[in-house]
C-alpha cells in the first residue's frame, strides 16, 4: 500500500525573540524544552541560538502534524552525519525509541532573524 500523508506541520520562530528568552532564563529554558543530546549538538555547531531556534520550530511543527502529540521534552531533534535533521520520540522514562521515526520527514531552515521547520508524517 502506498504511503499516505497523515499530518503536515510548519512553524516559524523569531531568532531574536528566542535569544531573549534564552538570555533571560538560560538553563531553565533549555532543560524544560530540550534533551541533553539536543543541547550538546547545538553547542557543538558554533551557532547555538540558530540551532536551538531550528530545533524549537521542528518540535512545534511535529506537534502540529501529530494527531496525539507528545510534550516538547519527548520530541528530540538531532542531525545525522550528513547534517540531515531527524526526530526521535522518547518514552516515559526519557529513553530513545529504538530507531528514529522513518515515516517522518523534517526540514529546517534559517534566514537572518527567522528559523522555520516543516514536518510531514506518513502512515
Amino acid at each position: 500500500m502506498d504511503n499516505i500523508i497523515t499530518g503536515i506541520g510548519i512553524d516559524i520562530v523569531s531568532i531574536p525573540r528566542l535569544k531573549k528568552i534564552y538570555e533571560t532564563h538560560k538553563n531553565k529554558f533549555l532543560k524544560k524544552i530540550f534533551t541533553e543530546d539536543e543541547i550538546n549538538e547545538a553547542k557543538g555547531r558554533g551557532h547555538f541560538i540558530l540551532s536551538i531556534a531550528g530545533k524549537f520550530a521542528a518540535k512545534e511543527a511535529f506537534i502540529k502534524a501529530s494527531i496525539n502529540p507528545p510534550n516538547f521534552k519527548k520530541i528530540e531533534v538531532l542531525s545525522d552525519k550528513n547534517n540531515k535533521p531527524y526526530i526521535n520520540l522518547l518514552n516515559l522514562n526519557n529513553k530513545k525509541t529504538e530507531k528514529r521515526l522513518h515515516k517522518c520527514y523534517l526540514s529546517i531552515s534559517h534566514e537572518q532573524e527567522i528559523a522555520i521547520a516543516i514536518v510531514i508524517l506518513l502512515n
